[in-house]
């Protein structure tokens, strides 16, 4: 039986190239959010992993969390579950 583990991940992004130069793991989107905002002139990807049998991603894109997750090859995978769903909905993230 696959062990499946979930947590957020700040991806610091150079702003010139647009490639990850560090990535933070957060078991809260709490978490995840102070961290960010420390340091306001860093660039962020935000996005939910999911760690199964692969590495899937969930990316916050313009205020809006993807449903569902994707692998590196960009293959959609299973619905993000409704407990990290609702987490986002109710941050300072959400553009709802």
């Amino acid at each position: 039986m696959t062990n499946t583990t979930y947590y957020w991940a700040a991806e610091q992004i150079n702003p010139e190239t647009e490639e990850i130069v560090d990535v933070n793991r957060f078991d809260t989107l709490t978490e995840l959010i102070a961290h960010t905002e420390a340091d306001p002139s860093e660039t962020y990807h935000v996005a939910l992993v999911m760690d199964a049998d692969e590495r899937y991603w969930s990316y916050v894109l313009d205020g809006t969390m993807m449903n569902y997750f994707r692998d590196s090859s960009g293959q959609t995978g299973s619905r993000i579950p409704k407990r990290y769903a609702d987490e986002f909905e109710a941050s300072s993230l959400s553009a709802a």
